[in-house]
């Protein structure tokens, strides 16, 4: 059934559950929103060719038509011999931006917000505090029981800070862990690589991006990448789209497709294949096929069954409101509450309750006829849990990202840098032009002043035309310096060589080519050299000055992209919940994250209501390991870090510079603490070695003076005792030099007296007088006689 002009109004939110399940209330919302999408946003002709056009200058196919049209003063380009196939910078700066998000990592990290789990936080870094206390009384408890108390050596911190920052960075509750990896398990499964490369680019060249989360017909959890140039949605004033009503794919399904998952007959196949032929690439319509097959009901004879067939496979909000009876206890005092089907409860005296909540419906339609399949309410509608019950709100199973949003209009990199590329491609067919009239370097003949020059080219009736053509072949120009009335022109040479005119040209152009690059740039805040390799003349300091002013310009497109890797990481994390509650899929998670992970998602989830606040961190990229490892580098030389702390800080730096940086900090005050501490203990200990030094020296140098003291004693003793020994011997000589002396005065004395004996005879006269002088002795005096 074709599509009419005619708005189509949507069907009513109000009409019942039963009716809203129906096929004609879903067929009806179909039909109203492929109406609404002929008229205003998606799937509009300008939206198809603005994202197609967009795509062809991303891939560096620019309209080559318009071109020559401008070259061409009367639009007519078949004289001009010019290689139309110019590039463009546009798929340089495409490709490199791309690049630099496929090769950044971001990472899912979950975090649980309700209580049970703060607790738990709570009482993990209560048990690291008592396992520190425990440490600092170990000698003490030891000596008091006789047993040293069990501690954890690995998890004993200085200080609040290292027990917080090892808590952010190792320590995160059991059911966030596995819930973590068996988002990962998803996402890996379902090639989210490739899905995220198709995005970036989509967002670069269209500025829009979108992702569809589901479960399959068998339960398992399926994430794929969404076309813009398919999608239809509901009118957005959102960068998300949280706002819409519905959304939408286009998608392709052939005949035998249809007739494997739906309920088609072989008519209703054949009646849809006939709306859809000569069209989507399919063949011509044979009428004879309407006799002969269909009716066999025989896929293998289906000679349509490859024809394509265009399907909207849409999403759309309403609300309904369900009723809960209250119904008695059979035994005792007690109630339980029941959901009241179709408005009809068991008992008129039970107490109804009613509760309005937000619905999704679903269906795929053949765009175009009566036929409607898989329609009625969604399934596994994911519904998050606030504070120990479920929300109200449920989300679309797409998630779309368009930034900078403007009344469903936006504009993207590509769109930005496409008129200064049609200036460049322009430049380039230019200098073609230019370069295709330039001649070689000729020479001017006066042929005046050698008139013998004309009659030499061996030609009669040399016309201004010959003239010309001589010109264009050799670069020559054949010229008078004589006028009409035979007057001569001053200043003349009779041959002059002739400069190329049009090189001034060519400079024109690659200066302007320059400026439309710069132009470029500024329109787009990515600097072209920060493509390529930089400038190696250019500052260290410029270039990454220009670094960080692309990175600032470009930063719309990782946060669109974190937008939907966090919210559809939020619908995979409840489709799991819901997974494993309804025992689907167990077994690919019991392989791929443990049975032990996977236990503990679903015990979390009849233990208590786990509440998980998701986030997406983008994981440092090469440039800013590089700057932290040249930080670290520098530290290591500096001597403020120790080679072990470095190596830690860098295996942090791949999950977060900023967590690295905190750690670095944190090590680099203890190192200093510790060369302080051990600068004390050094200093003290060199103290108490120089105190005993000294004593030694002063022990040594009394010990020195002691032995210089006997040394001196023994010396005086010897002194003495020789010189004792030396006056006994010298009084012993002397006292026998004395002796020998008077002996000799004896000898003497006796000769003296005998020799005076024998002057005075025997008469025994007085003596006095009589010793001689020659013996020495004093001769007395003999006393007078008394008268």
């Amino acid at each position: 059934m074709a599509n009419t002009s005619t708005p189509i109004n949507f069907p009513n939110d109000a009409d019942s559950m039963s009716k809203k399940k129906g096929k004609e209330w879903n067929l009806q919302f179909q039909r109203a929103i492929w109406s609404s999408s002929q008229s205003y946003g998606c799937l509009t002709d300008d939206w198809i060719n603005r994202i197609l056009s967009l795509r062809v200058q991303g891939q560096g196919n620019p309209d080559i038509d318009k071109f020559k049209n401008i070259l061409a003063n009367d639009g007519n380009s078949a004289f001009m011999n010019l290689a139309w196939d110019v590039s463009t910078p546009i798929p340089t700066v495409v490709e490199n931006i791309v690049g630099q998000y496929i090769n950044q990592g971001f990472k899912v990290d979950l975090f649980a917000l309700n209580p049970e789990s703060k607790t738990e936080y709570d009482k993990k870094k209560r048990e690291m505090q008592l396992n520190k206390f425990l440490a600092s009384k170990s000698e003490e408890i030891k000596e008091l029981t006789g047993k040293a108390p069990k501690v954890n050596e690995k998890e004993v911190f200085e200080s609040e800070e290292e027990m917080e920052l090892h808590l952010e960075l190792n320590w995160k509750q059991d059911e966030c862990i596995s819930m973590e990896q068996g988002i990962s398990f998803v996402h890996n499964a379902n090639d989210e690589k490739e899905i995220k490369s198709l995005m970036i680019r989509d967002l670069v060249e269209i500025n829009i991006a979108a992702k569809r989360v589901y479960f399959d017909e068998t339960l398992s959890i399926r994430e794929r990448y969404v076309d813009p140039l398919r999608l239809l949605t509901s009118y957005s004033r959102k960068d998300d789209f949280s706002d819409i009503k519905y959304a939408g794919e286009e998608i392709f399904f052939t005949i035998d497709d249809l007739a494997s998952m739906t309920k088609f007959t072989e008519e209703e196949l054949a009646d849809i294949a006939q709306s859809n032929a000569s069209k989507n690439g399919n063949g011509a319509w044979n009428r004879d096929w309407e006799k002969r097959y269909y009716p066999d009901n025989s896929s293998s004879q289906r000679p349509y069954g490859d024809f394509q067939v265009r399907i909207l496979d849409a999403e759309y909000y309403s609300y309904d409101t369900l009723q809960y009876e209250k119904i008695p206890a059979k035994k005792g005092n007690g109630y339980y509450f029941q959901k009241v089907k179709d408005g009809k409860p068991k008992s008129s005296k039970n107490k109804i309750f009613s509760k309005r909540i937000k619905t999704v419906y679903h269906s795929k339609w053949v765009i175009g006829t009566d036929y409607i399949f898989d329609y009625g309410l969604k399934e596994n509608m994911l519904r998050e849990k606030i504070k120990g019950s479920y929300s109200t709100d449920t989300p679309l199973s797409f998630a779309i990202y368009m930034p900078n949003n403007r009344d469903m209009k936006c504009k993207s990199l590509v769109e930005k840098m496409i008129p200064y590329a049609n200036e460049i491609c322009i430049m380039q067919l230019k200098a073609q032009q230019l370069i295709a009239k330039m001649r070689p370097n000729g020479v001017a003949v006066d042929v005046a002043s050698i008139a013998g020059a004309i009659a030499g080219l061996g030609e009669k009736g040399f016309t201004p035309r010959d003239l010309q053509l001589l010109y264009e072949q050799t670069g020559n120009y054949y010229y008078s310096s004589m006028t009409e009335d035979g007057r001569m022109i001053p200043n003349q040479t009779p041959i002059r060589e002739l400069p190329e005119s049009l090189m001034q040209g060519l400079s024109q152009i690659i200066n302007m080519t320059n400026h439309y690059l710069q132009q470029l740039e500024l329109v787009t805040g990515v600097p072209l050299s920060t493509i390529g390799s930089p400038d190696k003349d250019a500052l260290v300091g410029i270039e990454k000055m220009k670094t960080i002013n692309r990175n600032n310009s470009i930063r719309f497109i990782e946060k669109a992209y974190k937008n939907i890797l966090g919210r559809t990481s939020k619908m995979v994390a409840l489709m799991i919940q819901d997974a494993l509650k309804l025992e689907k899929g167990v077994n690919d998670f019991n392989m791929a994250i443990g049975s032990a992970s996977t236990d503990v998602i679903k015990l979390a989830e009849k233990v208590h209501l786990t509440e998980y606040g998701i986030f997406i961190n983008v994981l440092p990229d090469a440039a800013e390991q590089a700057k932290l490892e040249q930080q670290i580098l520098q530290a290591l030389q500096a001597g403020t870090i120790k080679q072990s702390d470095a190596m830690r800080v860098t295996r942090i730096g791949k999950e977060s510079i900023e967590l690295a940086e905190r750690y670095m900090d944190l090590y680099e005050r203890k190192y200093s603490k510790e060369r302080q501490e051990l600068a004390a203990t050094s200093s003290q200990a060199q103290a108490q070695a120089q105190a005993q030094s000294a004593a030694l020296i002063e022990q040594a140098k009394q010990q020195t003076i002691a032995l210089e003291w006997d040394r001196k004693d023994n010396h005086l003793m010897l002194e003495y005792k020789l010189k004792a020994n030396q006056s006994l011997q010298d009084h012993e000589e002397e006292m026998d030099k004395v002796e020998e002396q008077g002996e000799q005065k004896i000898e003497q004395i006796k000769t003296a007296m005998q020799n005076a004996q024998v002057g005075k005879g025997d008469k025994g006269e007085a003596i006095a007088g009589s010793i001689p002088k020659a013996a020495g002795i004093r001769q007395p005096k003999v006393p007078q006689p008394i008268a």
